[in-house]
């Protein structure tokens, strides 16, 4: 200990140290008296030896002291080494840091661990539920704080600290906006009911005022409030029926969809959700859409969504082409078969034969400049192409990723599958006014509609008698009136004409590509016609790549001598920093979408399969492309097999 002494570096001291308490022979009161020492880094290795010492009261002092050092080394250490000693004083000292630090991530993680003993916390609830205002005690409650502080409470323990809240001189409501109430909820929930205070009858009239309080209520507060409002099953079900009637159009959209996700999500709520289903008929898309990602999160959600769809097959035209994916893709082996059945006649509507009619019209290239007069006749009132600026419909511009058959189906049978931006909404007023058209805004108190391309309408919430989203487009049907075969040879020629002419690279050779004897149809990289900026076909390795765009795209003509059913199959490489990306193919009339998985490496090919197609013979393309903006690239593409269906 001799070394220990102004001259010598403090590495050496800090060494000797170390050796000393080897050896028990560590005192503390020079280890106390380099806590002032010049070197912040003698004084975090004295922090760190007195981590195992058991300080009396003037130790435990000064080792709090260092936890306002002017160096962050030092004052991590003492944070992490005073949650080490197990005395009250210690205890006290974090607790009274605590605003300080919390905000310091490190600090706040080594705070935590060293109050997270049962015998500090009633002294941490004390803390937290003493005569001080929420605005005060908001400056400084951290989450995880209060996690501590009401883990591993006993029921009654639970219960002293809700009673005590709620006799606090507070209105109930007010405690309900409490987020040390939002933490202790959490823990209540696995209190017995029959241990739950006779005071909760109260809280539970505060959460259903506080519910349609449009002043009062904020996300976090409509959580608690579902809580205390569901947490009695003697009086959940005239609990349900309450907030069934908050899925209402007349009250906020977010205040709906928390409610509906709520009641979706809770097993035990199971016995309402087929009236929770007809409340989403009178709702909008996004408040269905909602509502069905919690009914697929779970396998009871699942499987009950099955059977109501058995029932009213238009329920599966309000999912998204994502969802759909995932309900397939979520579901038992044994329910996969029945889900396809439905996803598949979900799109079947009567129009499918009109369409059939005019298929082979579209294989053939008609005029662009007899298409682009029927254009502006027929559909630049409502879509942006070229032009025409108008914004009322889905910008056309943006098609030339689609292929001539999907073309053809959106145009004569738009409600086939339908955008959710492009459902069509119909609401009756109070006054008995019926309005229907495009939902482009909603806010707490307004809904408005595009009723025409000139022309919104804003309607209150409050005048609301009824809403429903219809599972037609609001785009109307019956073009075929107005267009011959060869009309519609023509418009379809001009729309796709935005695509442009395909890149000349070398070493590719776009060409109509034909069915194998096999049934087999192999597109190669080398025969697509490649369209946007960076992307190209890369001789050396025989793939598409340098795909950054979303206007990047891939499109394969090829013809078949008989009507096939094809598994899709996607031969590809993607590095997993550039995973995730969404892909969509597109043949015929059939979507497939997809995120991409990673392979591993750009060097290293997976084949991906994309589902199942049925295709007539004649001919056909398959495009390939982005949706979203992405980030890398979307994927080195080798080829696209359409491999025919077996028994085996």
């Amino acid at each position: 200990l001799s070394w220990v002494r102004d001259g010598v570096p403090p590495a050496v001291q800090a060494q000797v140290l170390a050796l000393a308490q080897q050896h028990g022979a560590l005192p503390v009161e020079p280890l106390m008296n380099l806590l002032e020492h010049p070197s912040p880094q003698l004084r975090r290795w004295v922090l760190q030896l007195l981590e195992n010492v058991d300080l009396d009261e003037d130790g435990v002092q000064k080792m709090a002291a260092r936890m306002g050092d002017d160096s962050e080394a030092v004052r991590r250490q003492a944070i992490w080494s005073l949650g080490q000693q197990e005395s009250d004083v210690a205890v006290q000292a974090l607790l009274d840091y605590w605003p300080a630090i919390y905000r310091q991530s490190f600090g706040r993680s080594a705070t935590l661990v060293g109050l997270d003993r049962s015998d500090v916390r009633r002294r941490l609830i004390d803390m937290i539920l003493e005569n001080r205002s929420q605005s005060d005690r908001q400056a400084w409650i951290h989450p995880e704080l209060l996690k501590v502080a009401f883990s591993n409470l006993d029921d009654d323990r639970l219960m002293d600290v809700a009673t005590r809240m709620l006799h606090a001189d507070q209105p109930p409501h007010h405690v309900l906006k409490d987020p040390v109430f939002h933490a202790l909820m959490n823990s209540l929930l696995r209190v017995p009911e029959n241990r739950v205070s006779e005071e909760w009858s109260t809280v539970q009239g505060a959460a259903l005022g506080l519910l349609v309080d449009d002043d009062q209520r904020d996300a976090n507060t409509v959580e608690c409030c579902l809580d205390v409002l569901l947490k009695t099953s003697t009086q959940r079900p005239q609990m349900q029926d309450r907030l069934l009637g908050l899925v209402d159009a007349t009250q906020p959209i977010d205040l709906q969809k928390q409610v509906a996700s709520r009641l979706a999500a809770d097993l035990a709520s199971e016995s309402i959700w087929p009236r929770l289903l007809d409340r989403l008929r009178h709702g909008t898309p996004d408040l269905q859409a909602t509502t069905i990602d919690h009914w697929l999160s779970r396998l009871t959600g699942r499987r009950w969504l099955v059977m109501q769809c058995q029932q009213d097959s238009t329920i599966t035209r309000w999912l998204s082409v994502e969802q759909r994916r995932r309900w397939l893709e979520l579901s038992e082996a044994e329910d996969q078969a029945s889900i396809a059945m439905l996803l598949r006649h979900s799109g079947e509507t009567k129009r499918a034969d009109i369409v059939r009619a005019y298929q082979a019209s579209v294989n053939e290239v008609g005029s662009v400049a007899r298409g682009q007069m029927l254009f502006k006749k027929h559909c630049a009132n409502c879509h942006a192409f070229g032009e025409s600026q108008a914004k009322f419909g889905p910008d056309l511009a943006a098609l030339g990723n689609k292929t001539r058959m999907s073309l053809l189906a959106s145009i004569l049978d738009p409600s086939r599958d339908i955008d959710a931006r492009y459902r069509n909404v119909l609401i009756t007023t109070t006054e008995g006014l019926s309005v229907g058209g495009l939902l482009v805004e909603e806010n707490a108190s307004t809904i408005r509609l595009q009723v025409d391309p000139e022309k919104q309408v804003a309607i209150l919430r409050n005048e609301v008698e009824s809403l429903a989203t219809l599972s037609t487009s609001f785009m109307p049907e019956g073009l075929e009136k107005d267009l011959s075969e060869e009309h519609m040879q023509d418009l379809v020629s001009f729309l796709m004409s935005n695509v442009g002419s395909a890149k000349e690279v070398a070493g590719n050779q776009p060409g109509l590509v034909e069915q194998g004897e096999g049934g087999q149809v192999n597109l190669l990289a080398a025969q697509a016609s490649i369209h946007g900026g960076d992307i190209t076909f890369e001789q050396p390795f025989q793939n598409i790549g340098l795909w950054h765009s979303v206007e990047d795209f891939v499109r394969w003509d090829f013809t078949l001598g008989k009507a096939t059913d094809f598994r899709i199959r996607v031969h590809y490489a993607c590095h997993p920093s550039s995973a995730g990306n969404q892909m969509v193919l597109a043949v015929g009339e059939h979507l497939a979408e997809r995120k991409v998985p990673s392979t591993g490496g750009w060097d290293q090919y997976r084949t991906l399969e994309l589902g199942k197609v049925s295709l007539p013979a004649g001919a056909h393309q398959l495009s390939l492309f982005a949706q979203g903006a992405f980030r890398g690239a979307l994927l080195d593409l080798k080829s696209i097999e359409l491999m025919p269906v077996t028994e085996n």
